[in-house]
Protein backbone atom coordinates (compact mmCIF):
# COMPACT_ATOMS: atom_id res chain seq x y z
CA UNK A 1 0.00 0.00 0.00
CA UNK A 2 3.33 2.54 0.62
CA UNK A 3 4.21 1.54 -2.72
CA UNK A 4 1.12 2.23 -4.58
CA UNK A 5 0.48 5.74 -2.66
CA UNK A 6 5.06 7.08 -3.13
CA UNK A 7 3.99 5.55 -6.76
CA UNK A 8 0.77 8.00 -7.16
CA UNK A 9 2.45 10.71 -5.06
CA UNK A 10 5.28 10.89 -7.99
CA UNK A 11 2.97 10.58 -10.64
CA UNK A 12 0.83 14.05 -9.64
CA UNK A 13 4.21 15.62 -8.79
CA UNK A 14 5.09 14.24 -12.79
CA UNK A 15 1.54 15.95 -13.96
CA UNK A 16 2.98 19.27 -12.63
CA UNK A 17 6.12 19.53 -13.87
CA UNK A 18 4.87 19.00 -17.07
CA UNK A 19 1.77 21.53 -16.69
CA UNK A 20 4.41 23.94 -14.92
CA UNK A 21 6.86 23.74 -18.08
CA UNK A 22 4.36 24.25 -20.33
CA UNK A 23 1.49 26.68 -18.98
CA UNK A 24 4.07 28.41 -16.43
CA UNK A 25 5.33 31.21 -18.68
CA UNK A 26 1.58 32.17 -19.55
CA UNK A 27 0.87 32.18 -15.89
CA UNK A 28 3.75 34.95 -15.70
CA UNK A 29 2.77 36.25 -18.73
CA UNK A 30 1.79 40.70 -18.40
CA UNK A 31 0.52 43.35 -20.59
CA UNK A 32 2.70 46.34 -20.92
CA UNK A 33 0.17 49.24 -22.17
CA UNK A 34 2.88 51.15 -24.47
CA UNK A 35 2.83 54.72 -26.92
CA UNK A 36 4.99 55.75 -28.99
CA UNK A 37 7.21 57.79 -27.01
CA UNK A 38 7.81 53.89 -24.51
CA UNK A 39 7.47 51.44 -27.36
CA UNK A 40 10.86 50.82 -27.42
CA UNK A 41 11.19 50.70 -24.00
CA UNK A 42 7.79 48.82 -23.92
CA UNK A 43 9.53 46.02 -25.66
CA UNK A 44 13.02 45.73 -24.54
CA UNK A 45 11.39 44.86 -20.99
CA UNK A 46 8.94 42.31 -22.28
CA UNK A 47 9.49 38.85 -21.22
CA UNK A 48 8.45 35.86 -22.89
CA UNK A 49 4.58 35.20 -23.50
CA UNK A 50 4.11 39.09 -22.50
CA UNK A 51 1.66 40.96 -24.74
CA UNK A 52 2.58 45.17 -25.70
CA UNK A 53 -0.36 47.17 -26.35
CA UNK A 54 0.09 49.75 -28.83
CA UNK A 55 -2.14 52.66 -29.33
CA UNK A 56 -0.89 56.14 -31.24
CA UNK A 57 0.89 56.88 -34.20
CA UNK A 58 4.67 56.62 -34.44
CA UNK A 59 6.52 58.91 -35.61
CA UNK A 60 9.51 56.77 -36.44
CA UNK A 61 10.46 53.03 -37.52
CA UNK A 62 10.61 50.33 -34.81
CA UNK A 63 13.46 48.27 -34.55
CA UNK A 64 13.78 44.50 -32.86
CA UNK A 65 17.29 43.57 -32.54
CA UNK A 66 18.62 40.13 -31.85
CA UNK A 67 15.74 39.44 -28.78
CA UNK A 68 14.15 35.92 -28.59
CA UNK A 69 11.30 34.71 -27.03
CA UNK A 70 9.95 31.48 -26.16
CA UNK A 71 6.97 31.57 -25.97
CA UNK A 72 6.83 34.65 -28.55
CA UNK A 73 5.30 37.83 -27.21
CA UNK A 74 2.38 39.70 -29.06
CA UNK A 75 2.56 42.60 -30.24
CA UNK A 76 -1.04 44.55 -30.55
CA UNK A 77 -0.73 47.12 -32.96
CA UNK A 78 -4.52 47.05 -34.21
CA UNK A 79 -5.28 50.56 -32.31
CA UNK A 80 -1.88 51.90 -33.82
CA UNK A 81 -0.69 53.82 -36.67
CA UNK A 82 2.96 52.55 -37.05
CA UNK A 83 5.58 54.76 -40.05
CA UNK A 84 7.39 50.69 -40.00
CA UNK A 85 8.86 47.36 -38.30
CA UNK A 86 12.09 46.40 -38.56
CA UNK A 87 12.74 42.78 -37.35
CA UNK A 88 16.39 41.54 -37.56
CA UNK A 89 18.20 38.11 -36.06
CA UNK A 90 14.95 38.08 -33.53
CA UNK A 91 13.03 35.41 -33.14
CA UNK A 92 8.85 35.02 -31.55
CA UNK A 93 7.40 37.96 -32.68
CA UNK A 94 3.40 37.87 -32.88
CA UNK A 95 2.07 41.42 -34.26
CA UNK A 96 -1.71 41.86 -34.62
CA UNK A 97 -2.98 44.61 -37.07
CA UNK A 98 -0.95 47.87 -37.41
CA UNK A 99 -1.72 50.43 -40.25
CA UNK A 100 0.95 51.45 -42.19
CA UNK A 101 0.43 54.35 -44.37
CA UNK A 102 3.86 55.64 -44.57
CA UNK A 103 6.03 53.17 -46.06
CA UNK A 104 7.26 54.97 -49.17
CA UNK A 105 10.88 56.14 -48.47
CA UNK A 106 14.07 55.02 -49.75
CA UNK A 107 16.09 51.85 -47.82
CA UNK A 108 14.89 50.31 -44.71
CA UNK A 109 11.73 53.39 -45.21
CA UNK A 110 10.41 52.26 -48.02
CA UNK A 111 9.22 48.87 -46.10
CA UNK A 112 6.20 48.68 -43.79
CA UNK A 113 7.71 45.39 -42.20
CA UNK A 114 11.18 43.87 -43.01
CA UNK A 115 12.17 40.91 -40.86
CA UNK A 116 15.48 39.51 -41.64
CA UNK A 117 17.10 36.14 -41.04
CA UNK A 118 14.64 35.96 -38.41
CA UNK A 119 12.17 32.95 -36.96
CA UNK A 120 8.76 32.70 -35.75
CA UNK A 121 7.38 35.64 -36.65
CA UNK A 122 3.49 35.58 -37.15
CA UNK A 123 1.74 38.55 -39.01
CA UNK A 124 -2.11 38.71 -38.24
CA UNK A 125 -4.40 41.32 -40.62
CA UNK A 126 -1.89 44.17 -41.20
CA UNK A 127 -3.85 46.91 -43.11
CA UNK A 128 -0.42 48.39 -46.00
CA UNK A 129 -1.27 51.30 -48.05
CA UNK A 130 1.00 53.41 -50.97
CA UNK A 131 4.11 51.29 -49.59
CA UNK A 132 7.04 50.77 -51.94
CA UNK A 133 6.99 47.02 -50.76
CA UNK A 134 4.81 46.06 -48.01
CA UNK A 135 6.44 43.06 -46.41
CA UNK A 136 10.14 41.61 -46.93
CA UNK A 137 10.33 38.27 -44.94
CA UNK A 138 14.28 37.96 -45.93
CA UNK A 139 15.52 35.05 -44.87
CA UNK A 140 12.99 34.21 -42.52
CA UNK A 141 11.65 30.81 -41.57
CA UNK A 142 8.79 28.97 -39.64
CA UNK A 143 6.43 31.92 -39.67
CA UNK A 144 3.25 32.96 -41.32
CA UNK A 145 1.40 36.22 -42.69
CA UNK A 146 -2.25 35.96 -41.99
CA UNK A 147 -4.71 38.06 -43.77
CA UNK A 148 -3.12 40.69 -44.99
CA UNK A 149 -4.18 43.86 -46.96
CA UNK A 150 -2.17 45.34 -49.52
CA UNK A 151 -2.93 47.92 -51.62
CA UNK A 152 -1.40 50.73 -53.81
CA UNK A 153 1.98 48.80 -53.25
CA UNK A 154 5.04 50.81 -55.57
CA UNK A 155 7.29 47.64 -55.81
CA UNK A 156 5.89 44.78 -54.60
CA UNK A 157 3.52 43.57 -51.65
CA UNK A 158 5.33 40.76 -49.68
CA UNK A 159 8.66 39.26 -51.37
CA UNK A 160 10.24 35.79 -49.54
CA UNK A 161 13.66 35.74 -50.42
CA UNK A 162 15.51 33.06 -49.40
CA UNK A 163 12.79 31.87 -46.68
CA UNK A 164 12.00 28.45 -45.40
CA UNK A 165 8.52 27.09 -43.87
CA UNK A 166 6.25 30.31 -44.39
CA UNK A 167 2.69 30.45 -45.32
CA UNK A 168 0.91 33.62 -46.37
CA UNK A 169 -2.79 33.00 -46.65
CA UNK A 170 -5.61 35.53 -47.41
CA UNK A 171 -3.59 38.37 -48.35
CA UNK A 172 -5.49 40.93 -50.76
CA UNK A 173 -3.45 42.99 -52.72
CA UNK A 174 -5.77 45.89 -54.71
CA UNK A 175 -2.71 47.84 -57.33
CA UNK A 176 -3.38 50.74 -58.58
CA UNK A 177 -4.19 50.22 -62.60
CA UNK A 178 -2.01 53.20 -63.32
CA UNK A 179 1.06 51.93 -61.87
CA UNK A 180 3.42 51.29 -64.40
CA UNK A 181 6.22 49.18 -61.84
CA UNK A 182 3.48 46.28 -62.10
CA UNK A 183 4.24 45.20 -58.45
CA UNK A 184 3.86 41.64 -58.06
CA UNK A 185 1.66 40.75 -54.94
CA UNK A 186 3.36 38.23 -53.78
CA UNK A 187 6.88 37.28 -54.73
CA UNK A 188 9.79 34.32 -54.15
CA UNK A 189 13.41 33.97 -55.74
CA UNK A 190 16.19 32.08 -54.49
CA UNK A 191 19.84 32.70 -54.96
CA UNK A 192 22.76 30.40 -54.63
CA UNK A 193 23.20 29.54 -51.00
CA UNK A 194 19.60 30.94 -50.00
CA UNK A 195 17.03 28.77 -51.63
CA UNK A 196 13.48 29.41 -51.17
CA UNK A 197 11.88 26.37 -49.92
CA UNK A 198 8.42 25.03 -48.13
CA UNK A 199 6.85 27.99 -48.87
CA UNK A 200 2.77 27.54 -49.15
CA UNK A 201 0.55 30.36 -50.93
CA UNK A 202 -3.02 29.86 -49.95
CA UNK A 203 -6.22 31.74 -50.61
CA UNK A 204 -4.51 34.71 -51.68
CA UNK A 205 -6.40 37.47 -54.56
CA UNK A 206 -4.42 39.77 -56.12
CA UNK A 207 -6.21 42.42 -58.40
CA UNK A 208 -4.72 45.33 -60.92
CA UNK A 209 -1.51 46.20 -62.89
CA UNK A 210 0.49 43.13 -61.89
CA UNK A 211 2.12 40.02 -62.02
CA UNK A 212 0.42 38.56 -58.89
CA UNK A 213 1.71 35.26 -57.48
CA UNK A 214 5.26 34.64 -59.22
CA UNK A 215 8.46 32.23 -58.80
CA UNK A 216 10.73 33.96 -61.67
CA UNK A 217 14.67 31.67 -61.74
CA UNK A 218 17.60 33.38 -64.01
CA UNK A 219 20.91 32.72 -64.92
CA UNK A 220 23.30 35.08 -64.06
CA UNK A 221 26.67 35.15 -65.41
CA UNK A 222 26.43 31.35 -66.07
CA UNK A 223 25.02 31.29 -62.48
CA UNK A 224 21.55 29.54 -61.71
CA UNK A 225 19.68 31.07 -59.42
CA UNK A 226 19.10 27.77 -57.41
CA UNK A 227 15.15 27.06 -57.67
CA UNK A 228 12.90 26.20 -55.18
CA UNK A 229 11.70 23.28 -53.15
CA UNK A 230 8.71 21.64 -52.65
CA UNK A 231 5.93 24.65 -52.72
CA UNK A 232 2.25 24.71 -52.59
CA UNK A 233 0.59 27.01 -54.20
CA UNK A 234 -3.18 26.46 -54.19
CA UNK A 235 -6.76 28.66 -54.47
CA UNK A 236 -4.82 31.46 -54.98
CA UNK A 237 -6.92 34.21 -57.60
CA UNK A 238 -5.34 36.65 -60.11
CA UNK A 239 -7.21 39.54 -61.46
CA UNK A 240 -4.70 40.86 -64.19
CA UNK A 241 -3.50 43.00 -66.35
CA UNK A 242 -0.73 41.32 -67.11
CA UNK A 243 0.54 37.51 -68.85
CA UNK A 244 2.59 36.40 -65.99
CA UNK A 245 -0.08 35.74 -63.29
CA UNK A 246 0.36 33.14 -61.53
CA UNK A 247 3.98 31.87 -62.78
CA UNK A 248 6.65 29.62 -61.05
CA UNK A 249 10.06 28.26 -62.68
CA UNK A 250 12.23 25.90 -61.39
CA UNK A 251 10.28 23.88 -58.84
CA UNK A 252 11.22 21.08 -57.74
CA UNK A 253 8.58 19.08 -56.12
CA UNK A 254 4.67 20.83 -56.22
CA UNK A 255 1.61 21.40 -55.43
CA UNK A 256 0.05 23.79 -57.53
CA UNK A 257 -4.21 23.40 -57.13
CA UNK A 258 -7.26 25.36 -57.72
CA UNK A 259 -5.64 28.73 -58.97
CA UNK A 260 -7.31 31.15 -61.06
CA UNK A 261 -5.68 33.41 -63.53
CA UNK A 262 -8.35 35.77 -65.14
CA UNK A 263 -8.15 38.62 -67.66
CA UNK A 264 -9.16 41.45 -66.38
CA UNK A 265 -11.16 44.47 -68.26
CA UNK A 266 -8.81 46.55 -70.68
CA UNK A 267 -6.10 43.94 -70.55
CA UNK A 268 -3.98 43.32 -73.72
CA UNK A 269 -2.55 40.28 -72.83
CA UNK A 270 -4.27 36.74 -71.02
CA UNK A 271 -3.38 36.15 -68.17
CA UNK A 272 -2.08 33.22 -67.64
CA UNK A 273 -1.04 29.96 -64.53
CA UNK A 274 1.92 28.48 -65.26
CA UNK A 275 3.94 25.91 -62.81
CA UNK A 276 7.47 24.52 -64.23
CA UNK A 277 7.87 21.65 -61.82
CA UNK A 278 10.09 18.50 -61.57
CA UNK A 279 9.98 15.47 -59.51
CA UNK A 280 6.97 14.66 -57.10
CA UNK A 281 4.32 17.37 -58.54
CA UNK A 282 0.75 18.15 -57.92
CA UNK A 283 -1.13 20.33 -61.23
CA UNK A 284 -4.45 20.40 -61.22
CA UNK A 285 -7.94 21.79 -61.35
CA UNK A 286 -5.70 25.63 -61.85
CA UNK A 287 -7.82 28.22 -64.73
CA UNK A 288 -6.43 30.15 -67.61
CA UNK A 289 -7.41 33.74 -68.55
CA UNK A 290 -9.55 34.16 -71.23
CA UNK A 291 -7.69 35.81 -74.39
CA UNK A 292 -8.81 39.82 -74.39
CA UNK A 293 -11.58 40.09 -76.28
CA UNK A 294 -13.34 36.70 -76.04
CA UNK A 295 -16.04 36.81 -73.93
CA UNK A 296 -15.22 36.96 -70.31
CA UNK A 297 -16.80 34.83 -67.41
CA UNK A 298 -17.53 36.56 -64.44
CA UNK A 299 -15.27 38.13 -62.26
CA UNK A 300 -13.93 36.08 -59.40
CA UNK A 301 -14.77 36.93 -55.90
CA UNK A 302 -11.96 37.48 -53.35
CA UNK A 303 -11.85 34.42 -50.88
CA UNK A 304 -13.84 35.28 -48.05
CA UNK A 305 -11.70 35.68 -44.81
CA UNK A 306 -12.04 33.36 -42.15
CA UNK A 307 -12.89 33.91 -38.59
CA UNK A 308 -9.14 32.76 -37.53
CA UNK A 309 -8.82 34.37 -33.71
CA UNK A 310 -5.09 35.86 -33.06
Amino acid sequence: MRKFKLEYAFLIAMILMIVLAVFGDKADAKTLNATPSTIAANISAAQPGDTVVLTGTTPTIITINGRKWSPPINLDASAATMRGLVIKSSDGIRIKGGTFPLANGAGPAGYAIWAQQSSNIYLYKPDITGARVAILFDRVTDSEIFGATIQKQITDGIDLPGSKRVKVSYTRCTLSVGNLAHPDCIQIWSRPGMITQDITLDHNYCKGNSQCFTGFNHVRNGINDGGFDRLTITNNIAVSLYPQSIVYAAVRDGTFTGNIAYTMKGAQWQARFSAGCSGKCVIANNVQGIRPGLAMPPEPLPPVLPNVAF
